[in-house]
Parts: C-alpha cells; sequence; structure tokens
C-alpha cells in the first residue's frame, strides 16, 4: 500500500485554494465593476428622467390651470372670448403672486349692475376654487413648482379629471354655439417614454470596463 503524504496534499490544497480564491475575487471584481457600471446607467437614466418629469410640471402646470380657469369663467359669464382669456390671465398672475386679484375694469365696465355683482362675485369664486380645491393652497411661482415638483403633480391630476369628465359635452357646446377656444385637451401627468436607441451619459471608465467585458478592440 502506498503512503499518502499528508504534508505535500495539504500544501497542495493550499495552492489550489488560493488559484482558486484569486479567481473568484477577480470575478467578482469583474461582476462589481460591472455592475456598479450599469447602476450607474440606471441612475443617470432615472435621473434624466426626473429633470423630464420636474420641466414637464413647470411648464404644464400654469397652462392647464389657465385652461381650467377659462372654462370655469366662460361657463357663468357671457363675455366675449379675449375678455374671459384676459381674466383667466388675471387669475393665473395673482396666484403666481400669491395675492388676491384686483377685479378687472373689463368687470367694472360691464352697464347692467346685476351682471356686474355676478361676475365680480364669480371672478372671485373661481380664483378661490383654483387656490384651494386645485392647488390646495400651494404657491404657483415657478421656484416653488420646480422645489418639490411632485408634489404638484396631484393638483394636475384634480384638472385631469375635470377635462376628462367634462372635455366631450364642452366640445359639443362649443360646435353648437361655436364658441371660440380650444377647449378641454386631455394631456399627460408625466412625460411619456418612447422605446428608442438613446444617448446615456456614462464616464470613461465604465465605457473602458464595458469594452473590456465584451473584449471589444482586444481590450479583455
Amino acid at each position: 500500500m502506498h503512503r499518502v503524504d499528508h504534508k505535500g496534499w495539504n500544501g497542495w490544497m493550499r495552492r489550489k485554494y488560493f488559484i482558486f480564491s484569486l479567481i473568484l475575487h477577480s470575478g467578482y471584481k469583474q461582476l462589481c465593476l460591472f455592475c456598479s457600471g450599469l447602476g450607474q446607467v440606471i441612475s443617470n437614466t432615472a435621473r434624466e428622467y426626473a429633470t423630464n418629469a420636474q420641466n414637464h410640471v413647470v411648464t404644464n402646470l400654469p397652462k392647464r390651470l389657465w385652461r381650467w380657469v377659462s372654462w370655469k369663467l366662460e361657463k357663468r359669464l357671457q363675455l366675449e372670448h379675449q375678455t374671459i382669456r384676459s381674466l383667466a390671465s388675471s387669475i393665473v398672475d395673482a396666484l403666481k403672486a400669491n395675492e388676491f386679484p384686483s377685479i378687472p375694469d373689463t368687470i367694472c365696465d360691464i352697464q347692467d349692475p346685476e351682471h356686474r355683482i355676478d361676475a365680480e362675485i364669480w371672478f372671485c369664486n373661481v380664483f378661490e376654487k383654483a387656490k384651494t380645491i386645485i392647488l390646495e393652497d400651494q404657491l404657483l411661482a415657478e421656484k416653488d413648482i420646480k422645489e418639490s415638483w411632485w408634489a404638484y403633480l396631484r393638483p394636475l391630476w384634480q384638472i385631469l379629471k375635470t377635462f376628462k369628465k367634462n372635455n366631450r359635452d364642452d366640445a359639443v357646446q362649443r360646435n353648437i354655439t361655436r364658441r371660440q377656444g380650444r377647449g378641454l385637451r386631455l394631456f399627460s401627468l408625466l412625460p411619456l417614454t418612447a422605446f428608442h436607441r438613446r444617448f446615456i451619459l456614462i464616464d470613461t471608465d465604465t465605457l473602458y470596463d464595458f469594452f473590456r467585458q465584451i473584449n471589444w478592440m482586444d481590450l479583455g
């Protein structure tokens, strides 16, 4: 019978274990680098979408609110299209400045006293609804929307819900009465994404690691 050299066996096992550990460590390191690079790509993409969403809300909320205010005014006030637009702009500007709007001259100049008082009351009523119900007492200044744009998704949703409920009837009424204006057009709360080729920012180390992983230009 042959006697096993335990010392030689143990030395051989230690060498094999050391080599295996190096291979495992090297593979783990490459995996970490790859995951780090992939994480950077995902993070940059998410950050880019968040920036787009912020710009989308900042740009579109005042416009959608103006459309809502204009629709509420023209439902009650029998005034010309340009006058309604001017009144809506006065309300939105007052909301941006966080102050109560003064009654415009177009309402003060209404000859019929009953009609004038009704227009004043409805003008103030629409302002209060826009401030408390739609915006929920949030400020409409661009700086405030930028700082917490996600908090303004609910006001946009409130407007969209109203538009969805009334856009068909509004379109029919505009067709019958020949009333001017674009009506209650539906919109998306957040920017829409498309599945097409796009550019993503990554640093040079991550790009080099990707090329090395696929052995591009013998970098592996």
